[in-house]
């Protein structure tokens, strides 16, 4: 099982949708889970040839009428879209329209859905053959695709980037990161009956912003909204920085928050706990409270191995929740918008669906808890297609060998035609004082 993406799952309703990958065949699956009654189900998406560089970088958004879009891929950029079929989880799914955006040297960016109904989608250039940039592409709910390239003018190489809707006006924010920019770059854009409109572009738009500004090398970024107040929500590795080992480079950072109002006007706030200062993010916002998965160092071992989780509430930070032990430290973590839901392959080389419950009695130091569901794993035959070879890593978009620790080896999980795609383990149970990444029962 090789999730697709690099973080954010799809939500409709009480459904999650994570897509990923036959380890063996390299096709496409999705895997629904209901948060209101445990169901889950894997749904194969047909595909012509599974390629894995057809699916890098996925972002993909599920309608309420069972709409699947996913946009992916490392050179051009594809845009898939799929009807799921079934009941009361979907069972099977058809491929209806296929579409390429870019060019070899294009990435794949984040998807999202409008209140419309309108899909926005973001690519951008890595550099190696020609110009960096950013480009957008709008499906209206005709379904008409409209696309505009380049959008101001942004480093975009190894870069990473925020595409949400503001739930104050409606405008449509962009936001880049790009390696070593120690910036955040910013578009606004309006949506009208002919597509997008690029009001403004400002490449340093969160720059001089002292202990607020990004980290220098190449921090994570990621986004959500919280009508709640009115605002998009950011969450990065700030330039508050320490480098506690040279040899092997060990270096964490303070994650700053970021609050951005309709006008552009920002707050801020900060975890102040220093988490490895590249490793990816989880961002999940729900009314009153906002949740961090990170990766702290240990001030003893200088390990960054685990995984923890902070709930923020009337600005003040919960006691770190550990979740367990990653299988690899730099390896992504899955979320869902809107509900306390975390996906990661833990140390036993499993991948864990963790559902936090936090107790609003407790704050402003809420104690969260974690049940990792139980989910069935189907026995659906596997592709009889001739296994591809693995996309070469883009060595710009990975951590600096002369300043990271070399990443270890791990072996990813396989289907087999016995098995069937893995699903996330039973069982597991975490409370706020000990871990649960074997599926340990602790009280």
């Amino acid at each position: 099982m090789l999730p697709a993406g690099r973080g954010r799952m799809a939500r409709s309703g009480d459904v999650s949708a994570l897509v990923y990958l036959d380890g063996i065949t390299y096709q496409p699956w999705v895997y629904l889970h209901d948060e209101s009654n445990g169901s889950a189900s894997h749904v194969r998406l047909p595909v012509e040839s599974p390629s894995p560089n057809e699916w890098w970088g996925a972002s993909y958004v599920l309608t309420d009428y069972g709409e699947l879009t996913i946009l992916s891929g490392n050179g051009p950029v594809y845009v898939r879209t799929y009807q799921l079929a079934g009941t009361p989880l979907a069972t099977q799914a058809a491929l209806i329209s296929t579409r390429t955006f870019g060019d070899p040297d294009s990435r794949a960016g984040p998807l999202t859905e409008l209140d419309s109904g309108a899909l926005v989608g973001v690519w951008r250039q890595q550099g190696q053959t020609g110009p960096q940039g950013m480009g957008v592409a709008h499906r209206a709910v005709d379904g008409t695709w409209s696309s505009s390239f380049p959008i101001g003018l942004m480093p975009t190489t190894a870069s990473k980037q925020v595409v949400l809707q503001h739930p104050v006006d409606g405008s449509v924010w962009i936001f880049n990161n790009a390696d070593a920019a120690s910036a955040i770059g910013a578009a606004r854009l309006t949506e009208s009956g002919s597509g997008l409109t690029v009001d403004w572009v400002d490449s340093l738009w969160l720059y001089a912003e002292g202990a607020y500004k990004p980290d220098p090398e190449n921090p994570d970024l990621v986004g959500a909204v919280d009508p709640s107040t009115g605002t998009i929500v950011l969450a990065y590795q700030s330039a508050v920085r320490k480098i506690f080992s040279v040899s092997p480079f060990v270096a964490g950072s303070h994650v700053a928050v970021a609050r951005v109002s309709a006008n552009g006007a920002r707050s801020y706030t900060s975890l102040p706990i220093y988490v490895e200062r590249i490793a990816p993010l989880a961002l999940v916002v729900r009314t009153g409270e906002v949740s961090l998965a990170y990766r702290p160092i240990d001030l003893t071992t200088l390990n960054f191995g685990d995984l923890s989780v902070s709930v923020q509430r009337e600005g003040t930070w919960s006691d770190p929740v550990v979740l367990g032990t990653l299988s690899h430290r730099y390896n992504p973590i899955w979320y869902a918008s809107g509900t306390h839901t975390f996906l990661a392959k833990m140390a036993d080389g499993r991948f864990h669906w963790f559902e936090l419950e936090t107790d609003p009695a407790t704050s402003p130091s809420p104690s969260p808890t974690s049940d990792a569901s139980s989910t069935p794993a189907p026995d659906p035959e596997p592709t009889p297609t001739p296994e591809p070879e693995p996309p070469a890593p883009d060595p710009s978009e990975e951590p600096s060998p002369s300043e990271s620790p070399a990443p270890e080896p791990t072996a990813e999980p396989t289907s087999s035609p016995d098995s069937g795609p893995q699903g996330p383990p039973s069982n597991g149970k975490v409370s706020p004082k000990c871990k649960g990444s074997k599926n340990e029962r602790c009280t």
